[in-house]
């Protein structure tokens, strides 16, 4: 998916992608490839950036999922509470048993770190 939208986007995305097959029950790997496409999406959609990076990482007993962009950057406070494609993450990182962390400010891009079991 995520070398598909680089081809097509104005933003390069760079994956920095470690093994993770088989890590999540089957039932659950469907959250993990919309975490990712909806991170995609809002970066391609909503953040002005040229690059981002989409880093995963497999640490044995968890995944640690880190999605970087150089965008305009977002008042992460009140984006949280109203933005669909934000609570459609966190609702999948908790079905997990993740937790999510964004830092962003205004004219500095966007930093998400998801942590998985």
């Amino acid at each position: 998916m995520i070398e598909k939208v680089s081809k097509s986007a104005k933003v390069i995305i760079i994956p920095v992608v470690e093994d993770i097959d088989k890590f999540f029950p089957e039932e659950y790997e469907v959250h993990v490839y919309r975490i990712i496409q909806e991170a995609i999406s809002n970066i391609i959609k909503h953040s002005n950036s040229s690059e981002a990076i989409i880093k995963i990482t497999n640490n044995k007993e968890s995944v640690s999922i880190l999605i970087s962009d150089n965008g305009k950057g977002f008042d992460a406070d009140n984006v949280k509470k109203g933005s669909l494609g934000l609570s459609g993450i966190s609702e999948r990182v908790k079905i997990l048993g993740g937790t999510m962390s964004i830092e962003s400010k205004r004219g500095e891009g966007n930093i998400k770190n998801i942590n998985t079991r």
